[in-house]
């Protein structure tokens, strides 16, 4: 979903940043692909276009931060930041207690990085250091 909100953003013009993070989303897409393939699981968002969701639940959550970000440039920025920190609650919940947890701590250092370029948050000087590029495509 990330992928899709900061493209339709970058594109309505509400800032540059978008385009990189929007970039960067793909890759824990392509490798959530990979597992759910590696495991035979049907990939939900198969043939649906961008910004269109099976889950009612997280369609709900796109049109709220869309409709949010659209406002303005600053106010894109607050719904991505929104976004991010949803996304670290629910990679959070989902590295405990499953076999998933590399790829999930993998996306959740990147939504980490992405909080803090989209929005004011200043992670601990400790917490900033494990928030690069690197990390973000070493799984």
């Amino acid at each position: 979903m990330a992928r899709d909100l900061y493209r339709t953003f970058y594109a309505q013009g509400k800032n540059d940043i978008f385009a990189n993070i929007a970039g960067s989303e793909q890759r824990p897409m392509d490798a959530v692909l990979r597992l759910l393939t590696l495991y035979g699981i049907t990939d939900q968002a198969a043939g649906l276009s961008e910004g269109q969701f099976s889950n009612i639940d997280v369609q709900a959550l796109y049109d709220s931060l869309l409709e949010q970000g659209m406002a303005s440039g600053v106010a894109a920025l607050e719904a991505a930041q929104e976004l991010e920190e949803t996304d670290l609650a629910d990679l959070e919940s989902a590295i405990r207690g499953t076999g998933i947890a590399r790829p999930c701590a993998s996306i959740a250092i990147c939504s980490r990085a992405h909080r803090i370029t989209c929005g004011v948050y200043q992670p601990p000087v400790s917490a900033r250091c494990r928030c690069d590029r690197q990390q973000c495509q070493t799984w």
